[in-house]
């Protein structure tokens, strides 16, 4: 491996955590984990929600018109993609 696939991993690491710590049953990294597919279910949740209702946005029923607004759509996706990439939750 070279060293920016190092880095790489070490930082997908620190945001998701290890499938051998989860497994451990490492108190911190199990609630850490639990409340990152918690936060993931609940933006897959808001975006079902919208997407039936025919919203022209992601997760809110008004069009981004700011950029806090998409920062906002944005943080809902991150939460999604934490989730799914993270080892023990509903969604991975």
């Amino acid at each position: 491996m070279n060293k920016f696939e190092i880095a790489k991993a070490r930082w997908r690491e620190s945001l998701v955590s290890k499938p051998e710590d989860i497994a451990a049953g490492d108190e911190n990294v199990k609630s850490r984990s639990a409340g990152c597919g918690s936060a993931a279910m609940n933006s897959w949740n808001i975006f079902k929600k919208y997407r039936e209702a025919g919203s022209p946005s992601l997760f809110r029923p008004d069009i981004c018109e700011k950029s806090s607004d998409m920062t906002g759509e944005y943080n809902f996706i991150k939460r999604m993609a934490l989730g799914y990439a993270t080892y023990g939750t509903e969604c991975y």
